[in-house]
């Protein structure tokens, strides 16, 4: 049997399974089922790379999306602020709706950096 009907005859459980556990090898951060990932036959991790890098870029398109719905808030309540400045109203709450904005900034921030850091172990995967 060639590699190529070996390749067609493989049960989809099986594929579940190695997506699972490299999956699981990411959200756990653990170092020895990285090793088992890389000893997987390699048309199993590339489809499991393959999927995994799709999931992280749709992750972090869509916290590039929120990031940029809390900057125009941020921007709308820039305006907010300027206008109760200018007919001597309180801002402190507006202040405070922008300190929140950016706390929420921040986060996502960080939740990018940490994807991309998963991004650059699944690469290390195919590499």
């Amino acid at each position: 049997m060639n590699d190529d009907s070996h390749s067609s005859n493989v049960p989809k459980s099986s594929l579940k399974s190695e997506w699972t556990l490299l999956l699981e090898a990411f959200e756990e951060e653990d170092i020895p089922k990285i090793k088992e990932l890389k000893a997987m036959p390699r048309e199993f991790l590339n489809e499991a790379v393959q999927q995994t890098m799709r999931e992280l870029s749709d992750q972090k398109h869509t916290l590039f999306q929120q990031i940029e719905a809390v900057k125009s808030q941020i921007e709308e309540t820039h305006v907010v602020i300027e206008n109760l400045e200018l007919v001597g109203s309180a801002t402190d709450d507006a202040h405070e709706r922008i300190a929140d904005l950016h706390d929420q900034g921040k986060s996502l921030t960080e939740t990018i950096d940490v994807l991309d850091e998963k991004i650059k172990k699944v690469r290390s995967l195919a590499g």
